[in-house]
């Protein structure tokens, strides 16, 4: 296994190959109570943190189709997230910036996916460039993801490194069995696949893995217990966010090669070892799972 930032799986169609799968920073927020009320503003926080000469494209779950932005195309995604849109079916899009004479659906650092319920089963997925904690500061970031967790309701989130995946489903398939093999070896490598957000439980297990940012929310304490954060190693920092807490495995997200066990592993390993409980304890195997043995492996990767 080569440097894991150096994997950036292609996909070929028609003669043309783009880059499918590119290692980014990213965070996952999941609403077990919907996200009716919070959706538009959501999509509204995103586009504020694009930089101002981003090139973006929306698509939707049903639409194999890219459409570059537009104050109508903008305006109309917006209005899918309405609370009266959410609540006739529910919503699911997703929005990408693409490299200046690049590819539209090829993978480029940032995109925005949520889909959004009236009642349970919603989630946002958030990709950056690789060195976006870098160049905004790790205190900035922890400031932004614990925002998001407060202000839209959220149950739990993580935030690490990890991979941004192409949307359209052959092109995330073929990128995914080049990316398992970095998550499992690269423990600080956030892993996430998209065809299987929408089998999370609306419950309690729907955190996948302990991340540089784990956020519990409520219930998901009150579940836990006061004893198991307490036995979190002090190293890891614990922010306050509303009812809920945001824990820190570090002052920076780091890979932590399963061949070099360093502080930043035992960290992380001391957050999933009190999450358990709570954590997603099965893939779920629904025709997208092409070695399941080897993704439920990657959830249990740190139990050992």
């Amino acid at each position: 296994m080569s440097h894991w930032y150096d994997v950036r799986p292609t996909f070929t169609e028609l003669g043309t190959s783009i880059a499918v799968a590119r290692p980014a920073f990213v965070a996952e927020f999941f609403a077990s109570a919907g996200l009716m009320a919070h959706a538009q503003a959501v999509f509204d926080a995103w586009t504020k943190l694009l930089p101002a000469e981003s090139i973006v494209y929306y698509g939707q779950e049903k639409s194999k189709k890219l459409v570059k932005a537009t104050p109508k195309a903008t305006a109309k995604v917006r209005d899918a997230l309405a609370p009266a849109s959410i609540a006739a079916g529910y919503q699911w899009h997703f929005a990408k910036t693409a490299a200046q004479g690049g590819a539209a659906d090829e993978v480029h650092g940032w995109s925005f996916e949520i889909k959004a319920n009236e009642s349970s089963g919603s989630f946002v997925y958030v990709t950056f460039p690789l060195d976006w904690v870098d160049v905004q500061g790790p205190d900035a970031v922890v400031k932004w993801f614990a925002t998001w967790c407060s202000d839209f309701g959220f149950a739990h989130a993580d935030a690490g490194l990890g991979f941004e995946l192409a949307w359209f489903g052959e092109q995330a398939q073929h990128a995914y069995p080049a990316i398992l093999p970095v998550a499992l070896r690269f423990h600080g490598v956030r892993l996430w696949q998209r065809h299987h957000a929408r089998f999370k439980l609306p419950g309690p297990q729907t955190l996948d893995t302990a991340a540089w940012l784990t956020y519990l929310g409520p219930a998901a304490l009150q579940t836990l217990g006061a004893a198991a954060i307490e036995h979190i190693d002090a190293g890891v920092l614990r922010h306050p966010c509303g009812k809920g807490l945001v824990l820190q495995a570090g002052a920076k997200p780091e890979p932590c090669d399963t061949n070099r066990r360093d502080a930043a592993h035992a960290l992380l390993k001391s957050v999933n070892d009190a999450i358990v409980p709570i954590r997603t304890t099965k893939w779920w195997i629904g025709g997208f799972a092409a070695e399941p043995d080897k993704e439920n492996r990657w959830f249990e990767r740190m139990d050992r």
